[in-house]
Parts: C-alpha cells; sequence; structure tokens
C-alpha cells in the first residue's frame, strides 16, 4: 500500500514544482512568505485534512489520466503533404522597468532562443493507437522524441523500449500550429520547421523499396 509520503513523491514526479518565494502586499507593508517545498506542504495538507481513502482516492485518479489521457481531438489525419516554418523569436511588447522606471529592456527588442541554444532532438507527433503512424515514427534516422496526441504512453514505452511523451491538452501542438498527424518538428536555422505527412506517401515508399 502507497503511503502519504510515497504518494507524494509520485505525484511530484508529475509536477516538479516548488511554491516560489513571494512577496504580499498589505496596507503598504510587504510580507515575505519563505520559499517552501511542494512536497512538505503537501504533507502538512495531509497531515492536517486529508484521510487514507483521500490520498487512495486520489492517486487512483492521477494513474488512471496518466495512462489513457484525454486525447488531443482537433488533431487530423494527414491527407496531403504539408510544410511550414515556425519563427520562435518573441518581440519585447512593452518596456519592461525596474520598480524605480528604469528601463531594463526596450519595447520593439526581439529575442530568438534558437541563437543561444539547439533543438536537441527532432519532434514526432503520432497516435499511439495507430500502427502505421508507429512504422513511420521509426522509420526516421534523425534523433527524435515521440510525442503522442492519442494512446497510452506507458504501454507503448514498455513495447518499444524508449521514452514516450504525451501533449496533454495538444498545447505543444497549439503552440505550433499543427493541424494533422502524423507531423516532424526539425530546426532549420534559426526557425523550426514543421511538416506534416500523408501516411498513404509512407506506405507508397514502403512498397517500391520492398
Amino acid at each position: 500500500m502507497l503511503t502519504p509520503n510515497r504518494f507524494f513523491q509520485f505525484l511530484l514526479c508529475f509536477f516538479p514544482l516548488h511554491v516560489h518565494a513571494k512577496t504580499i502586499e498589505t496596507k503598504g507593508h510587504v510580507f515575505k512568505i519563505e520559499e517552501e517545498n511542494l512536497l512538505a506542504y503537501l504533507q502538512k495538507k495531509l497531515s492536517s485534512s486529508w484521510s487514507e481513502k483521500n490520498y487512495q482516492s486520489a492517486i487512483q485518479k492521477i494513474f488512471v489520466k496518466a495512462k489513457l489521457p484525454e486525447p488531443v481531438t482537433f488533431l487530423k489525419e494527414a491527407i496531403r503533404k504539408r510544410t511550414f516554418y515556425f519563427d520562435p523569436t518573441y518581440v519585447v511588447q512593452e518596456d519592461v522597468k525596474t520598480p524605480q522606471g528604469m528601463v531594463l529592456i526596450q519595447k520593439g527588442y526581439s529575442y530568438n532562443p534558437l541563437e543561444k541554444t539547439k533543438l536537441s532532438s527532432s519532434l514526432l507527433f503520432l497516435d499511439g493507437n495507430n500502427e502505421k503512424h508507429i512504422a513511420w515514427a521509426k522509420t526516421q534516422k534523425d534523433l527524435c522524441k515521440w510525442i503522442l496526441i492519442r494512446g497510452n504512453p506507458f504501454d507503448l514505452e514498455d513495447l518499444e523500449k524508449r521514452q514516450i511523451y504525451f501533449d496533454q491538452d495538444g498545447a505543444i501542438s497549439r503552440k505550433f500550429q499543427l493541424k494533422n498527424v502524423p507531423a516532424k518538428i526539425s530546426q532549420d536555422g534559426l526557425v523550426l520547421k514543421i511538416e506534416e505527412f500523408p501516411i498513404s506517401d509512407f506506405l507508397t515508399e514502403e512498397i517500391i523499396h520492398e
């Protein structure tokens, strides 16, 4: 049986966060709240209000959601090849100032993170329930991270002996304006190249090479 301590350690695997130091202003006075480790905070909450039944129920819900996350329904099956580019450059919309009014960053300043760092691996977006998508992903020769938009990431991870990710709520897909899968994101200079592949093209190539 899971103890309260082990339960919250499990929680932190999904939410590796800390409650950061912050200030609260009240009638001109500023009170500092010391940074508090989230695990300690949750354990304190458990001792004060949570029962054995509470945390066993909570962990069951987390396991279910982790093993069977909600599918990303707005992504469709690609029926034609589509290639476009994503520029990650960020432009400051207004002056960033100190509390004393000194301008630290001027409005209009732009920054592209790809000038300082590189995408460590390509990103593959695929349906984990579609065997054709999985076969396509295996053909990619460069270093890739698999990101599911549907399916059980734990089962596929055990089957393929590799780390599998899941695009929770389609947040990454939305960020990069994906519409169809399977898709691949790779770096091309200072922009990201995004390709959506109709799986029928992949199957045709496989037949030709046989």
